[in-house]
């Protein structure tokens, strides 16, 4: 009985400690699954409203530019690129059926799309408002899987050449070309190295 009623008396000790471990364990598991959370996809933050203009007429035009803008906010062009988000969106196709696609982003930098499936030809310019460092071909990369899916257009991404900025500014361009549909991708640096500008073309 001495036993039993010594394990009675622990009772009052023992139920707080219970209390304290259960709520230790809580907090654990809190934390671990704020720790595990899946993050929501960087790319919600990059569907806005678009205004459109031009798209009255053919169902077919109305779908080339859905494709075609959800290629673009789809894709992870923007989480490669670090774009802050949200972004602003303008669309335009024109009499030609020639499709225009103008995002904003919250640091001011502009990603223009043009694409007149007419001729086959394909424009992506990338402005940054800010100069960056860095090769900037990890962007020029997603940028061809955005155009022309997985396959590409065929860059060969280990060749380059360096040419005068086409703009005429004092910087330089490294030029990377593919072999389908005169596919090349352009990386523009400033006169201090930095990268401005990213423009992917082609035209079959």
């Amino acid at each position: 009985m001495a036993w039993c009623d010594g394990m009675r008396s622990s009772e009052p000790i023992q139920a707080p400690l219970r209390w304290l471990a259960s709520g230790v364990a809580g907090l654990l598991a809190a934390l671990l699954a704020a720790c595990t959370a899946v993050p929501a996809p960087v790319g919600d933050r990059f569907l806005p409203d678009c205004a459109v203009a031009g798209l009255q007429g053919e169902a077919s035009r109305r779908s080339e530019f859905e494709t075609l803008r959800r290629n673009v906010e789809a894709g992870a062009l923007q989480r490669v690129a670090a774009l802050p988000g949200p972004a602003t969106c303008l669309g335009q196709v024109d009499a030609e059926g020639s499709i225009h696609i103008d995002y904003r982003y919250a640091d001011g930098s502009a990603l223009q799309v043009r694409r007149q499936s007419r001729i086959e030809s394909t424009d992506f310019t990338l402005r940054f408002a800010q100069p960056r460092a860095g090769p900037g071909r990890d962007i020029l990369v997603e940028l061809e899987r955005t155009a022309f899916g997985a396959t590409g257009c065929g860059i060969d991404w280990q060749r380059a050449t360096t040419e005068p900025a086409a703009d005429g500014s004092r910087g330089a361009d490294t030029v990377y070309r593919g072999d389908l549909c005169n596919c090349q991708a352009r990386v523009r640096r400033d006169e201090q190295g930095r990268v401005v500008v990213l423009t992917l073309r082609s035209a079959c």
